[in-house]
């Protein structure tokens, strides 16, 4: 066997592995990621000036700040699925958690006019 057969044999068995290929999709999940996480916490901060100086802001802050929240449990929880010796990721999905449930708890309960 030569060397372009061997290479084209390689190729056709690596196909759904490709190292680079799987380099250029883990950098545009973290790379979307990051840009929608920016795009939350510059929406929630306006939302919450927006709130605080007027009284009434065009969207719910919560709502995104909930987001945010989310995408951080989502983060730390599997860091710490991979990294079981550093316990600073499950403090921190456990907090993300209480935090998450706490804003949905306080959007549905407003909405639901109970608050």
């Amino acid at each position: 066997m030569n060397r372009d057969e061997i290479l084209e044999r390689s190729k056709k068995e690596n196909l759904l592995n490709d190292e680079r290929e799987r380099y250029i999709q883990k950098s545009a999940n973290q790379n979307s990621y990051f840009s929608v996480i920016i795009v939350f916490a510059i929406l929630s901060i306006i939302l919450f000036i927006q709130k605080l100086l007027i009284g009434k802001a065009f969207a719910d802050y919560r709502v995104f700040s909930l987001a945010l929240l989310l995408a951080m449990i989502g983060q730390s929880g599997t860091a710490f699925y991979y990294n079981r010796d550093k316990k600073v990721y499950l403090v921190c999905t456990v907090l993300g958690t209480i935090g998450a449930i706490t804003g949905l708890a306080s959007i549905i309960g407003t909405g639901m006019g109970w608050l």
